[in-house]
């Protein structure tokens, strides 16, 4: 049984960042492995793009807390790491994966200066290049994998898409500020990057995962707007709503934000005739969005945007109808609604590539494990475990307003006993709550993780005692 560290964002409330690893991480469990899961956005600064620990986690005890599990391998997504501990206090092999572009990656110097400890997984190898652009070097590609299973179920949509619409308001309040129609040679640079976006241009102000955003953005509201109307299922971020107010179809269409893990996108592909893949811009045509071998391994059609890829993993299996613009989208899938044999044999094929093809988890992990020279398979059970980063608080009682008090009051006093929920309120507003929360709990854009998780432990039995 090896020991994991398995580090990983999460831009979603489940602590688990969607079916790819969840499917990943259950596998890893079935072959024997004690993996110790780190939703890193809870431990760092993340969403600043640093690795730096965030002020209210204690350095000490969360390096105590990894030396004590004593990892035999830490995974890491796109070089997400809790401060310099990894580095710097353990021995250990690491396995950076790379699920974005790699010039979107966290800290790459720290690959280069570790590098006979680092191993760069790559998912195709079209991102190596880029890789060895930024002076990466060991680079080995893993290929793509899906547990996901076909069942029979009632086919409820004619066509469904399960993603994230993209943020792009940062580039439009750029356009605004920089009279972007008025600027010729601006405009003619942009214009450039739209055709092939380069990350060493970058401009005051807009970053290129930026672009990213904006463009892929772009790119999904044509594609959904043409299918909308063909009796599609949509599913994802709310961001979807509040762009729908040009298609009155893609308004109807929206179904809700709650599919999060791999049951609940396998039920939704497996009630789908059609799932369509529409990916994000930095996918070019040799790599493919986790969501491809999903939907290949259910009952459901796969649509996507054209990839050379393709034929080169898929070709002696089946042959996957793809588009390259939103009137090609749209007249495929019409065509495809109209010829259930076409749909069965492009299903019956794609199932077979997945089966055949070594695209399992279990393959994944082999590979892995040659790579890394650490055995992850053994004939037992394993199991995970989060490492929370509650019990990792170090108090702050200078950093919390009294503004911010009221606000955390109504949301997390309801964990408290009831007898002491009023208690509790009379005493913050007489005597200010900074002097005994710590500045972990003010994080009101959770407000489903407040009701269970931050007015617990330590933090809790100081407030009731304070309230006595």
């Amino acid at each position: 049984m090896a020991r994991i560290l398995y580090i990983s964002p999460s831009h979603i409330e489940s602590l688990i960042n969607g079916p790819f690893h969840e499917q990943f991480i259950n596998s890893l469990k079935k072959n024997g492995n004690s993996i110790l899961l780190m939703r890193v956005n809870d431990f760092t600064e993340y969403y600043k793009g640093s690795n730096n620990l965030r002020g209210d986690i204690s350095y000490r005890n969360l390096k105590k807390k990894i030396q004590n599990f004593d990892p035999d391998i830490v995974f890491s997504f796109n070089n997400t790491m809790c401060g310099d501990i990894i580095f710097k206090h353990l021995t250990c092999p690491i396995m950076v994966f790379g699920a974005d572009s790699p010039p979107t990656w966290i800290d790459t110097n720290s690959i280069k200066n570790n590098a006979s400890r680092c191993h760069v997984l790559h998912f195709s190898k079209s991102t190596i290049n880029l890789a060895k652009d930024i002076g990466i070097n060991n680079n080995h590609v893993i290929g793509y994998a899906s547990d996901m299973e076909p069942e029979e179920k009632r086919k409820k949509y004619n066509i469904s898409f399960i993603g994230t619409r993209f943020s792009s308001q940062r580039v439009e309040y750029f356009y605004q500020r920089n009279n972007i129609h008025k600027n010729q040679k601006l405009y003619e640079v942009l214009k450039k990057m739209e055709e092939k976006l380069d990350p060493k241009v970058q401009f005051s102000g807009l970053r290129y995962i930026d672009l990213m955003a904006f463009f892929s953005a772009s790119t999904r509201n044509y594609i959904i707007n043409s299918v909308a109307d063909l009796g599609l299922g949509l599913f994802g971020s709310k961001d979807w709503i509040s762009n729908s107010n040009c298609s009155y179809h893609m308004l109807k269409s929206y179904k809700g934000d709650n599919v999060i893990t791999m049951q609940d996108n396998q039920n939704v592909y497996n009630q789908s005739k059609i799932s369509i893949n529409i990916s994000h811009v930095q996918s070019d045509t040799d790599n493919m969005p986790f969501r491809v071998c999903d939907i290949m391994s259910t009952n459901s059609v796969l649509v996507s945007d054209e990839k050379t890829i393709y034929d080169e993993l898929f070709g002696k299996f089946v042959k996957i109808p793809t588009y390259s613009n939103q009137f090609e989208a749209r007249d495929i899938c019409k065509k495809l609604l109209n010829d259930e044999k076409w749909r069965k044999d492009i299903v019956e094929g794609s199932n077979l590539a997945m089966r055949e093809g070594n695209f399992r988890f279990k393959d994944m992990i082999d590979r892995v494990s040659q790579i890394s020279g650490v055995s992850l398979s053994a004939p037992l059970d394993g199991k995970y475990s989060f490492l929370n980063p509650y019990s990792l608080i170090q108090f702050n009682i200078k950093a919390i307003s009294s503004m911010y008090a009221a606000s955390l009051l109504s949301s997390c006093v309801s964990v408290l006993p009831e007898k002491h929920s009023k208690a509790l309120k009379d005493y913050v507003v007489k005597k200010n709550i900074k002097r005994f929360l710590p500045l972990a709990l003010i994080d009101l854009d959770r407000s489903d993780d407040l009701q269970k998780l931050y007015l617990r432990g330590d933090a809790q039995e100081l407030a009731v005692e304070k309230i006595k």
